[in-house]
Parts: C-alpha cells; structure tokens; sequence
C-alpha cells in the first residue's frame, strides 16, 4: 500500500494539476505543483523517500509510522503552497498565471490533483496503520 501510495503523489506532483484557472477562451488550464513550486515538491520527494526507505531498513524501522505520518503531510504542502502563490497577487506564479491564461485577474481554484492526493495519503496511512499493528504484534510476542 505505501508503494502505491507514493507512486500516486509523485505522479500527482509532476503530471497532475495542482492548480486550475480558466483562460480567455473559457478552457480550463491547469499547472502542477513542479512547475508552481520546485523546491516544496523536492522536499516532498525527499520526505516520500524517507518513507519508503522506513519500509525496507531495519535501522529505520522504529520510525517508520512517524515517517509515513511526516509524508502524508507533505504529500499536501506543494499543492498548499502552489495555490498559496497562485493567488498572491505579487508571485511569480501568479505573473505565469496570468500571462497563460490572458486574463488580468483570473480566478484560481485547487486542481483536481488533490483528489489522487487523497487517495494516496488514505493509502499511506493504511500502511502505517499496517506498520503500527505488527509494530505491537511482534513486541507482544
């Protein structure tokens, strides 16, 4: 589950849109949380593999559960921060809002990328939930 999880918020992060806005022709247009904010989505990254790696390293297995719990946190944080810029007026994604869409103030709304974000988080936290149960099983025996 916590592979399929991860694989979900990766491909959320770089294919889906984290951001949605309509242009002058009325089509929607989207941007994903990459392209708004690089550098939150690289930590994200970092953090998703921190909790794969939990999973395969006995070493980290004590912090498995906290690790998983840091990831579901930070699978939202890009798509937070990439609408937090697409809707401050001074951003630099806001600026590359406005010149796709042609319009002067378009109205920004979270992209549907957060629905597979959703799901992979509920995926995440399954695993956890999986990891703490045999977490107790093995330290009761």
């Amino acid at each position: 589950m916590l592979l399929g999880g991860v694989a979900v918020a990766v491909i959320a992060a770089f294919f889906l849109p984290a951001l949605q806005f309509r242009g002058a022709s009325k089509a929607v247009l989207g941007i994903s949380a990459w392209e708004a904010v690089p550098w939150l989505t690289k930590l994200k990254l970092g953090f998703l593999a921190a909790a794969v790696a939990a999973a395969f390293v006995p070493k980290l297995a004590p912090l498995r559960v906290w690790l998983i719990a840091a990831a579901v946190v930070m699978m939202f944080l890009p798509a937070l921060g990439a609408l937090t810029a697409g809707v401050y007026q001074w951003s630099d994604v806001r600026a590359e809002i406005v010149q796709l869409s042609g319009v002067r103030a378009p109205w920004v709304d979270p992209g549907w990328g957060l629905l597979a974000l959703l799901g992979a988080a509920l995926m995440a936290i399954g695993a956890a939930w999986r990891a703490h149960a045999m977490d107790r099983g093995t330290a009761a025996a």
